[in-house]
């Protein structure tokens, strides 16, 4: 610029610093998009039938070590609770966790019945069914807690997931060590404790630890008196259904 010209700009021209209502981000754009309903059904039907038959597959193909993995009760539950997280809403949660279940066993049907030419017994149905109506309340409200109210729904979840991986452990070195390799029991039970380890860290409060260690032993407890007389109950259905 030469010294003493004035130059004058014309206010039309130059681009305002003022952000317009068109430039501000609004809340509904900074609101992530919700899936849709549809999307959570399709997720459910793929994790529950895939999950079912990879247990079939998994039952003719796994190593002896770890072929427990195909017949244990945690991975199911797992996957059931994988299903009902997909929701935000409680009855829906609780919904899917029981039709994760009834997926995994039409999942497990399908396979079987192309790897084998054998399907599930009526029996067999009725067991995984029954399983899935006990537990589907639990499982589908810790995971609508950890969208509702994230701290209890954490602590429910690692309490409920790790007390299961830790009791089924003690059942599979004890109840089948006869039958079963104890790698896989092993494995179960140091999951149940990383779980509750990892939560440790995360919350770093004694108290919630020790909450969620309580809650895990509750259900691991439950869980070992449940198998204990889920074989008179499989001798009931057995007589009344064959």
């Amino acid at each position: 610029m030469i010294p003493g010209m004035v130059v004058v700009f014309d206010e039309k021209q130059v681009p305002s610093m003022t952000a317009t209502s068109h430039d501000r981000p609004t809340r509904t754009q900074d609101r992530p998009r919700r899936r849709g309903p549809v999307v959570d059904v399709v997720a459910l039907v793929g994790i529950g039938v895939v999950a079912g038959a990879l247990t079939s597959l998994g039952q003719g193909h796994l190593p002896e070590q770890l072929s427990s993995l195909a017949n244990a009760a945690t991975p199911w539950t797992v996957v059931a609770y994988l299903c009902a997280l997909l929701p935000r809403r409680l009855w829906a949660s609780v919904a899917f966790a029981f039709l994760g279940f009834v997926l995994l066993l039409v999942g497990y049907e399908i396979a079987s019945t192309l790897r084998v030419d054998v399907g599930m017994s009526s029996l067999t149905w009725t067991f995984w069914l029954g399983v899935g109506l006990v537990v589907a309340l639990p499982l589908g409200y810790a995971a609508w807690a950890v969208h509702a109210r994230p701290r209890l729904g954490m602590l429910l979840s690692v309490g409920l997931l790790s007390g299961l991986a830790v009791g089924e452990g003690v059942m599979g070195l004890t109840v089948v060590a006869a039958t079963t390799s104890p790698v896989y029991w092993s494995l179960s039970i140091a999951a149940g404790v990383l779980g509750l380890t990892w939560y440790g860290l995360r919350t770093r409060s004694v108290r919630s630890l020790g909450t969620a260690v309580l809650l895990a032993v509750a259900c691991g407890g439950v869980f070992l008196l449940l198998q204990a007389g889920s074989g008179r109950v499989w001798f009931f259905l057995s007589d009344h259904l064959l």
